[in-house]
């Protein structure tokens, strides 16, 4: 069997080169000295030797992964990954590590700088985690690489940015922070590739620190999960919540409530024409007027639903 200690915390794994890569916050593998990553080729562990380099004096691990430009680039808490100098991001070609620019450096004392998230948006890479400057230059919490050269985002995140994902071809961005290119935006905001804005209100939390920590794609809507009790100031959510990015100009017309407008609801209207049966209500497809139905499917449903129109 094979076995990972001292600590037995994973927090990355990826594919690349037909090996998997172990990513986290470890000493050994199967009783040999591995710190913080190694890969396994199906048969056998392969470690890197020194492994991670030590970030201010403290434990070191990985915090994040992904494959770019025909690449491996970790994120972490490390000043050095094996025998070679990178704070806090690396990458590995396929045979050898390699230093991003200067990395990341600063934070605002609460220990080292690091990577944790990454997201690909537009052909370049999009970074975020805990830090103040990347390579030198100004970037708080997110900065952005075109596979040469770092990019900073200013003024940046206000705190921490744990979560990144691409969703509709826009990029999303979740954390700590209440502002984010100058944009207020509460632990949440979406960039389009020109500005960034907020999700309507965000999220907060009563009787805890609101952060979010993971989107994920669901049915042309993102789901939103992390710590908080409330979305847009108003809705009740615990912990989790959808975002629909686009709402319809009439809820109504989306008839069978899959989160679109589209040719199912059109059939249903079809399906559903002329006078609705006594008693009515209910009747799905009656839609209009505003939503209230008049007991009969016609031309007035239809209408709704091809204005309504999102597939």
């Amino acid at each position: 069997g094979t076995t990972i200690s001292t600590q037995n915390e994973i927090q990355a794994l990826v594919e690349y080169g037909g090996e998997l890569f172990v990513g986290g916050y470890f000493k050994t593998i199967n009783g040999e000295s591995a710190i913080g990553i190694t890969r396994w080729d199906g048969t056998n562990w392969h470690n890197f030797s020194p492994g991670l380099g030590p970030a201010d004096g403290i434990d070191t691990e990985v915090t994040g992964a992904v494959v770019y430009n025909g690449d491996l680039i970790i994120g972490g808490k490390f000043t050095s990954v094996d025998g070679v100098a990178a704070n806090g991001i690396a990458r590995w070609d396929g045979k050898a590590w390699h230093a991003m620019g200067g990395g990341v450096q600063g934070t605002n004392g609460n220990g080292p700088a690091f990577v944790r998230e990454f997201a690909e948006f537009n052909g370049n890479l999009y970074v975020g985690g805990y830090f103040l400057n990347v390579d030198g230059q100004q970037a708080e919490n997110l900065a952005m690489w075109d596979g040469t050269t770092w990019h900073a985002i200013v003024p940046g995140a206000n705190d921490y940015v744990t979560a990144l994902s691409v969703h509709q071809n826009k990029l999303y961005a979740g954390g700590y922070f209440t502002t984010i290119a100058g944009v207020s935006a509460n632990h949440v905001a979406v960039f389009d590739g020109v500005q960034w804005e907020s999700l309507d209100g965000g999220i907060s939390c009563a009787g805890c620190t609101p952060y979010a920590s993971a989107f994920q794609d669901l049915d042309g809507r993102i789901a939103v999960g992390g710590s908080f009790t409330k979305v847009n100031n108003s809705i009740a959510a615990s912990r989790i919540a959808l975002w629909n990015e686009c709402p319809f100009p009439n809820p109504a017309a989306d008839i069978n409530g899959d989160g679109h407008v589209n040719i199912d609801d059109l059939t249903a209207v079809i399906l559903n024409w002329g006078a609705c049966d006594d008693p009515c209500p209910p009747c799905p497809a009656d839609i209009a007027p505003a939503g209230k139905g008049d007991c009969t499917v016609n031309i007035d449903d239809l209408t709704m639903v091809i204005l309504s129109w999102q597939p």
